[in-house]
């Protein structure tokens, strides 16, 4: 049998208990086979996320961005001093294992392995890592049944009756966002972001257009362009003295009214506050 030593730093302190830590889930998702651990050298693959996040919110679309950060934390939790360029398939094992641990369904584990894939060939193309990394975990399959991972129905939209019942317990500012976004079919995110700057008022025919400065697919090259009826006219006009460059809908408008509403409710006297 041949022993090998491995130094991960001074006894005791955090970047020591890290690098074992890290050095032993590799060593089990690899089969109790040392894997080739080279700690230090080149670019970290925490380092690599950061550059690539930069990157994309330079460029990307905000759902990219959003991706983008959640393997990044995927990636830092569990390796936080890996060397990019020493990305194996046991790695891939190791953060297969650790979703199916968070219950993370098989289709967002299919979706962030994509996402790592193409930020490894995003750094590929900058000459940050050779290709044989991104070869390399390009071989390993998805967890199947066997492995626990969980498996869900296709999501499907809410049906009207449901909404309908909803609405009467939601704030004035939650309805009106629901109702805007059912009758113009946006984006949950959009309707979020929806400013006065973004929507054209005077376009004829009595149409408003409704043209996100961040959307999904920005980063294709695409113009998004949602139209707004009477019906979203109407709800939009008692927000008109928003400014322009403000979102149209305001949490904290709605916060403040769901709480007047429980204290107006509440059963119980108030508690006097100490002098």
């Amino acid at each position: 049998m041949v022993y090998r030593s491995v130094y991960f730093g001074t006894f005791g302190t955090t970047d020591a208990i890290k690098r074992y830590g890290e050095f032993i889930r590799t060593y089990e998702a690899n089969g109790r086979q040392a894997p080739g651990l080279t700690i230090g050298r080149d670019i970290l693959l925490v380092e690599l996320c950061l550059r690539y996040v930069r990157y994309l919110k330079q460029d990307g679309g905000i759902s990219t961005v959003d991706g983008a950060l959640q393997i990044s934390s995927l990636l830092s939790d569990a390796f936080p001093t890996l060397a990019a360029t020493e990305f194996r398939p046991c790695h891939v094992r190791v953060l297969h294992k650790a979703m199916i641990d968070r219950e993370n369904t098989r289709s967002t584990i299919k979706d962030r392995m994509g996402r790592i894939r193409t930020m490894l060939r995003w750094a590929v193309a900058e000459e940050l890592i050779e290709p044989d990394v991104l070869q390399r975990i390009a071989t390993v399959r998805l967890p199947g049944a066997s492995s626990g991972v969980r498996t869900t129905e296709r999501r499907q939209a809410a049906a009207d009756a449901h909404v309908r019942a909803v609405l009467p317990h939601l704030t004035r500012v939650v309805h009106d966002m629901v109702c805007v976004q059912r009758f113009c079919d946006c984006r949950p995110g959009e309707v979020c972001r929806m400013s006065w700057s973004d929507i054209q008022t005077d376009s004829p025919g009595g149409m408003w257009f409704y043209c996100p400065s961040m959307h999904k697919t920005k980063n294709r090259g695409y113009c998004r362009t949602i139209a707004l009826g009477q019906e979203c006219q109407k709800i939009l006009s008692k927000y008109r003295h928003r400014p322009s460059d403000q979102p149209i809908f305001s949490p904290r408008e709605s916060e403040n009214e769901r709480l007047a509403t429980v204290h107006a409710n509440r059963a119980t006297p108030m508690t006097p506050s100490p002098k």
